[in-house]
């Protein structure tokens, strides 16, 4: 049943309904019954809803409703006037009419965000080179982050990856291989839209692919060098990190973050999953060499197994000016051990040497220690899918043969 009113100072009642548009919205409308009688008004206005929905289509099909939309759009495209905005509308009505829901609408800023709360289960590490990678992306956007994805174009992408080899306003230019990731990031972002029929087109995809440029070779340390690092420690907690990616072959944040549930004493073994391949759930069983082995027999029996075994530096961040990596840096400078060769990757300068070299060292003992390539990578967990599918398994008492091949520290 239709509403009726009579307004201030008119003699008939009035009647206002909603109905439909073409393209699933709705649209207000206001007539006079040219009724003095309420009940008289009541049937009139009825009578002009009922009127105003059939000619809207709400009485009929939906195949029917549809097909005055795609009629309505061609006859736009007809009269040259169909643009971007009106298109999009019109899919939204077609959505509305068949789903009921409405076609969910994002800004570049708003999807941003919502494809950055959908990375679950990422390391924080991966997390927070996203999080870099977007507010680069929106500080080159400025204002037009507010405008639609479908805004941007093949060319914007190229200016975004030229802005970003060259650094401007306040960012510092990265590097090519930093530029490829951050332009893999937007394009993961336009591919997930495209997925959920938000936008159909990405437009990173027709980039040419940025020139790959040769990396620093990263060079292992000598064991007088090692030697050198562990004297130099400025504490036990520092002197066992190092012992530990020199018999281990681990990461920086992963012998930082080491947990004493991760070490078997008994059994002379380490067992852990490197945050780099946390997501392939990647397992290492690492033997303890004897030098490693005695350096951790030393230290106290901790209360829990989930405790840190190096706590005071799990405490730091990886990066950052006074960051793990900052403070090895020191170390070798107070050590005399130096960091080789530079190059400047366009806004940050790397070296041939720093804690990742541990990683090279081992793998470089275990070679001149005749250990096959195949026992070198099951140690390192850094093997080929081809690889290990050959060699699925390899038993402990191959490993800590491997291991014990390997030089002790003079220091030790």
């Amino acid at each position: 049943m239709a509403t009726i009113y009579k307004p201030n100072g008119k003699k008939c009642y009035y009647t206002s309904c909603y109905v439909p548009t073409s393209h699933g919205k709705k649209e207000k409308k206001t007539r006079s019954t040219g009724k003095t009688a309420r009940k008289q008004a009541q049937h009139a206005a009825d009578a002009i809803e009922k009127a105003a929905l059939d000619v809207a289509g709400a009485g009929e099909d939906k195949g029917s409703r549809i097909l005055a939309i795609v009629a309505q759009v061609a006859e736009e495209a007809r009269k040259g006037v169909l643009n971007a905005t009106s298109a999009r509308e019109a899919v939204a009505g077609i959505l509305k009419i068949s789903t009921g829901e409405d076609m969910p609408e994002y800004t570049i800023r708003t999807w941003v965000a919502e494809w950055l709360s959908r990375k679950t289960g990422r390391t924080e590490s991966t997390m927070r080179a996203y999080k870099t990678h977007t507010k680069h992306f929106l500080r080159w956007l400025d204002k037009r982050a507010d405008n639609t994805l479908q805004s941007l174009t093949v060319s914007d992408m190229r200016h975004l990856q030229q802005w970003l080899l060259n650094g401007s306003g306040g960012t510092r230019a990265s590097s090519p291989t930093t530029a490829k990731q951050k332009m893999k990031t937007v394009s993961s972002i336009f591919i997930k839209a495209m997925n959920e029929g938000i936008t159909n087109f990405n437009p990173v995809a027709a980039l040419d692919p940025i020139p790959e440029v040769k990396k620093l070779e990263r060079k292992p340390f000598t064991v007088e060098e090692v030697d050198a690092l562990t004297n130099a420690a400025s504490s036990e907690e520092w002197r066992g990190i190092i012992i530990m990616g020199a018999f281990t072959g681990l990461r920086l944040t992963d012998c930082a973050l080491m947990e004493w549930n991760d070490v078997n004493l008994k059994k002379g073994v380490i067992i852990t999953t490197p945050r780099k391949t946390k997501r392939k759930k990647t397992v290492v069983t690492i033997p303890l060499h004897p030098t490693l082995a005695k350096f951790l027999k030393g230290f106290p029996t901790p209360i829990k197994q989930s405790t840190h075994v190096f706590p005071k530096l799990a405490t730091y961040t990886g990066a950052g000016r006074n960051g793990l990596s900052v403070q090895f840096t020191r170390l070798m400078e107070k050590a005399g051990v130096s960091r080789g060769k530079s190059q400047d990757t366009g806004g940050r300068t790397i070296y041939e040497r720093s804690f990742h070299s541990l990683r090279h060292t081992l793998t470089s003992w275990l070679a001149e220690s005749n250990v096959s390539p195949e026992i070198r990578m099951q140690i390192l967990g850094h093997k080929s899918e081809d690889v290990h599918a050959i060699y699925t398994h390899i038993d402990d008492a191959t490993l800590k043969a491997a291991m014990a091949s390997v030089p002790t520290l003079k220091a030790q």
